[in-house]
């Protein structure tokens, strides 16, 4: 049961790194190109982010979300019927890592381009 708590706690660190990640680049998307003119009045024209950045943080997101939700809750039943624990959570690590590397790559090319 410690190691299914200790991977479980690399997970969710993992997940708390790739979220910070994604937060700092929320704010790269979010773009206006404002000019002042002559009069004192500023001209704003608002850019909505490319798709496929939000299709990055919903996997992203979504991604880390499910493996840590269904990882917890299939280890605490593999606990309560005496199996091994740990190998939920260890299943859920590398999703954890692949669906945040996912939605950084997109993210990262949709501020890019």
């Amino acid at each position: 049961m410690l190691i299914a708590v200790g991977v479980y706690a690399a997970g969710v660190a993992v997940a708390f790194l790739w979220a910070f990640d994604l937060f700092g680049k929320v704010f790269e998307l979010i773009s206006n190109k404002c000019a002042a003119k002559r009069d004192f009045t500023v001209e704003c024209e608002v850019v909505p982010p490319p798709s496929s950045a939000l299709w990055g943080l919903l996997i992203a997101g979504g991604g880390m979300t499910l493996a840590l939700v269904c990882a917890l809750v299939i280890a605490a039943a593999a606990a309560v019927t005496r199996r091994n624990a740990w190998i939920w959570p260890a299943i859920a690590l590398p999703v954890i890592l692949v669906s945040g590397a996912i939605g950084h790559f997109l993210v990262n090319s949709a501020i890019a381009g």
